[in-house]
């Protein structure tokens, strides 16, 4: 009887324990991202057909939060053709703009990597990389793709 008495009593004691231990752990929240579509704008100022690809990744380098995922690649987009002087709007889906865990949220920032290309093989592909510190910092304005010595220059015009 004692020994029964001894067992039930160290079950009891265990039971209190482990729900006193378990409550003072933080509850673990699963990470939010928000994504958006973000629209670019080309203008072909080289005189030649040509073509645009896009790819890229968002990312953040915020030291707080382990459990957010540093890095997303966003789809790529592949050969859009910008007709000769004329002006084409590209939408790049699914962008990972921010992420939030319990009540920090952080914004992503943007790495975007254009190529300007033609069929033609006497001129050469230009590629540029450019770094958004903001959702709206290429939205507003236009890339403007140009002809230097056979050369395709990707620049960007707000």
């Amino acid at each position: 009887m004692k020994h029964k008495k001894m067992v039930v009593m160290l079950v009891v004691l265990f039971s209190v324990i482990l729900t006193a231990c378990s409550s003072n752990e933080p509850k673990r929240e699963n990470p939010e991202y928000t994504r958006e579509d973000i629209t670019l704008k080309f203008k072909n100022e080289s005189g030649i057909k040509c073509y645009i690809e896009i790819k890229g990744y968002s990312f953040f380098s915020y030291i707080g939060e382990p459990r957010l995922i540093p890095k997303f690649s966003f789809p790529s987009i592949l050969k859009i053709e910008i007709p000769i002087g004329g002006e084409k709007s590209i939408t790049v889906k699914d962008v990972v703009v921010s992420g939030k865990i319990h009540s920090d949220t952080v914004t992503y920032q943007k790495m975007i990597d254009i190529k300007a290309f033609s069929d033609d093989s006497k001129y050469r592909d230009g590629v540029k990389s450019f770094v958004t510190d903001s959702k709206n910092q290429y939205t507003g304005g236009t890339f403007h793709i140009k002809l230097k010595n056979n050369v395709f220059d990707i620049g960007f015009v707000n």
